[in-house]
Order: structure tokens, then sequence, then C-alpha cells
């Protein structure tokens, strides 16, 4: 089942996941990993955090986007401003022609079974209201360089990347 609404304990572990991970809490360039910025980004649009769980809630996978403007997308992938400016500079509610792939993240236990490109999927189809919709990430890992990579030859779009 994919959500975008998940219990409490769902949203936890993923939060503690994506920490361990990120390391957000450290780095100021970086949208934090909070329980607040979970809050802010449902309010930009509920689907910018989808959730896979299996039937006995367990979690899988999950993405967090977000959809934002053109320009801010030109400025991030310029390095005008950080991640962080990315998330705060993003208003709720108003019209966006771009989508942020801000972390796709499976459990550990269920990688490399095809979640992380079935998760990024459902997002931008979520998102896409045009064909016009610019899709971009800043990749972190060579892992998710690859998935980007698989995702600009099976959808036949590009993805616009930061590199650092």
């Amino acid at each position: 089942m994919i959500t975008n609404s998940p219990n409490e304990k769902i949203s936890l572990k993923a939060r503690e996941i994506s920490e361990a991970i990120f390391v957000s809490e450290e780095d100021p360039n970086q949208m934090p990993i909070t329980k607040e910025t979970k809050k802010r980004l449902q309010e930009i649009n509920k689907d910018s955090i989808l959730y896979k769980i299996d039937e006995k809630e367990n979690l899988i996978a999950w993405v967090v986007t977000i959809p934002t403007s053109t320009e801010l997308m030109d400025k991030f992938l310029s390095k005008e401003i950080n991640e962080k400016e990315l998330f705060e500079q993003t208003k709720p509610n108003t019209e966006y022609d771009a989508l942020y792939l801000c972390a796709i993240v499976t459990v550990p236990e269920y990688r490399n079974k095809g979640y992380a490109k079935e998760m990024t999927l459902e997002a931008i189809n979520r998102f896409e209201k045009t064909k016009d919709l610019k899709i971009f990430a800043w990749p972190t890992s060579k892992e998710g360089l690859g998935l980007l990579t698989t995702l600009e030859k099976e959808t036949g779009r590009k993805i616009y990347l930061r590199i650092d």
C-alpha cells in the first residue's frame, strides 16, 4: 500500500532512518528531518511524502519531494541556494512547474526489489499536471545516481542534477 498519511510509528521510523543516512542535524545546508518539516511538507502538498507499507504495517520505502518553481530549481542547481533554502522558499499552495526529488529511501532489508523506482514514479505521477514538469535531484550516493539514470532512460525525461 502507498499512502501519504501513515501512523505515527511509521512516520517516526522513516525520520529516524532518514536522519541516520543524511545526518541533516549536522548540515545547515540540508532540509532538517523533523516532525515540523513533515508537517510543512504536507502543507506544501499532501503528496510531498509517500510511504510504502506492507499488509503487516511494516515500512518498506518512502519518497520525499518538494513541488516548487523552475526559478527556485534553477537557483538550487546553480548553487545560489541550498536545500534548506529551497524548502523554506517554497510556499504552500503555490503553482509549481518543477519537482525536487529530495529523498528516496528503502529500508535496508527491502533494497534491490524495485521499491525506490516504484515510489519515485508514483511521486512524479502524482505531481505531473503537464509534460512540462521539470524533475531535479541532488544525488548523494552512487545508488541514488544510478536510480536517477534508470528513471531517465525508462521515462524518457531529463532529470536535472546538482552535483557537489
